[in-house]
């Protein structure tokens, strides 16, 4: 079922004309694709128990399944893609392949008069497109045109050509790999660790050479990309500004460069860093731009709605948050998501129950966050948030905070093992990152934690933890600064 939601997703993105006649009105077929687009259905049981009143495993079902299947992928396959939905470069792609495959068969018969037109056409709308592969290909059969033709001159130019093509198509399928093997490994992480810059950094040096060595707007945009995470991590904020520009600078003259994904991407970049450097009317605007773009179905909204909810809770807009927590966790793409996931978003749950209880807004706790009402509730946190205790700088560490300061608000008095537990965890994890602010917060913290509350009107560095926070960290957000932490120092503190 998970295949034919997300086909009838990406098909109903671009109904073609043929769609009509593959998926007639009122048959059988066409009730299960409706059905599917207006999730009146969930899984196969539903399915079949909706168009056939039977079980999942009867033959009828079966069959109209699996032919429902075909008939996408025809559309699919049939179909022209549209240019506003940031795939001009696949409908160009699709387009110049069917040509191509003509080409080859007329060659294959020897037959290369109207080749030879056909592809030198084609080769310099690659060019110009920038889709070498597809320029690639169209040189490798010039050159095999020429062969037949009997023209050595022109044979050898395109051989050479190709060679050429075939060089750059290298260097930028190297720097593709160094970014998503950064990507792969940043999957299911708050954010960049030290492992992944250094393998960022490491790239970045070897992409610079490459980029000297081709000229590929492609390969400069994934160069561009390494070059982000490495200034996001060490909080460059200038540099991340520049970088940002620049991208946005290539892929505004090399549109057909573009695609969803990207787009998506760098208003989520462009986001995080308005959120980064404390501009939260930017962030949120940026973000609600994204939220415009990205999609559940295509699993792109819950990223945006990760930065929404943060930036919410930043803003004290407790119940905007509530809702988009609610939105998130009742959508029918959430129990698809991975545990790592989940976790995360039961950890983001947690600072936003601190702050309802903070506020004393208990019909928001019964609505939205039950969870931490239940009886031994921060001992089932900790089960259900295993997923994530390899993300030792992000997901974990939060998690971790999470549960001294509710068990704090909870007027949980010894706390004193959760407190050297932090510095352990400070000092294994946390001291030789770059996060300044979050080492002087979780510092703090473990002191804090340590006393009783009849303690802290004496505490002696209460003001100096405050003024701290106040004057030399009030520009900038840490990534597992979730809800400020200043905040967090005047709700423990009393203030």
């Amino acid at each position: 079922m998970d295949t034919l939601i997300e086909l009838v997703y990406v098909v109903n993105k671009n109904i073609p004309r043929s769609f009509e006649n593959l998926l007639p009105k009122d048959s059988k077929i066409r009730q299960l694709f409706d059905a599917i687009l207006k999730e009146k259905i969930k899984d196969d049981e539903e399915a079949a128990a909706f168009i056939y009143q039977t079980r999942s495993s009867d033959k009828k079902y079966l069959m109209l399944k699996n032919n429902l299947k075909k008939r996408l992928t025809e559309i699919l396959l049939l179909s022209e893609h549209n240019e506003d939905e940031g795939s001009e470069n696949i409908k160009n792609k699709f387009s110049f392949r069917k040509k191509l495959v003509i080409t080859e068969l007329l060659l294959m018969e020897n037959v290369f008069h109207n080749s030879e037109k056909i592809l030198l056409k084609l080769r310099q709308e690659a060019e110009n497109l920038q889709l070498l592969d597809i320029e690639i290909e169209c040189l490798k059969q010039l050159r095999t045109l020429y062969c037949l033709k009997g023209v050595p001159k022109e044979n050898e130019k395109y051989d050479q050509k190709l060679k050429k093509a075939i060089n750059r198509a290298e260097y930028e399928l190297k720097v593709q790999g160094m970014w998503e093997n950064i990507m792969s490994k940043r999957k299911y992480l708050l954010t960049y660790n030290t492992e992944i810059v250094e393998d960022a950094l490491k790239y970045y040096k070897e992409a610079g050479v490459y980029k000297k060595e081709v000229k590929s707007n492609t390969l400069f945009i994934y160069y561009l990309r390494i070059e982000l995470a490495i200034y996001s991590y060490y909080q460059n904020h200038a540099q991340v500004t520049e970088t940002l520009a620049e991208l946005n600078k290539i892929l505004g003259h090399n549109q057909h460069l573009n695609n969803y994904l990207l787009s998506v991407e760098l208003l989520a970049e462009e986001a995080t860093h308005y959120r980064n450097t404390a501009d939260m009317s930017k962030a949120l605007k940026t973000v609600h731009n994204a939220l415009e773009m990205s999609s559940y179905k295509a699993f792109t909204r819950f990223d945006i709605q990760n930065l929404h909810f943060d930036i919410l809770l930043k803003c004290n807009e407790l119940e905007k948050a509530c809702q988009v927590l609610h939105e998130v966790k009742n959508c029918r793409q959430y129990p698809l998501l991975d545990p790592s996931d989940k976790a995360a978003w039961l950890i983001r749950e947690a600072y936003l129950y601190f702050l309802l209880k903070t506020y004393q807004l208990y019909p928001l706790i019964e609505k939205y966050t039950p969870y931490f009402t239940k009886k031994h509730a921060l001992m089932l946190f900790e089960d259900d948030c295993r997923p994530i205790q390899k993300d030792k700088t992000g997901y974990h560490l939060m998690f971790i905070v999470a549960g001294i300061i509710i068990n704090i608000q909870k007027k949980e008095y010894d706390l004193e093992a959760e407190a050297n537990n932090l510095m352990v965890y400070y000092q294994r994890y946390i001291k030789d990152m770059v996060w300044e602010k979050t080492q002087y917060f979780l510092k703090s913290l473990s002191k804090i934690a340590k006393m009783h509350p009849s303690e802290y009107k004496k505490f002696d560095e209460k003001d100096k933890i405050i003024h701290t926070f106040e004057k030399k960290y009030n520009t900038i957000y840490d990534p597992c600064e979730i809800v400020p932490y200043l905040q967090i120092m005047n709700i423990i503190l009393g203030e």
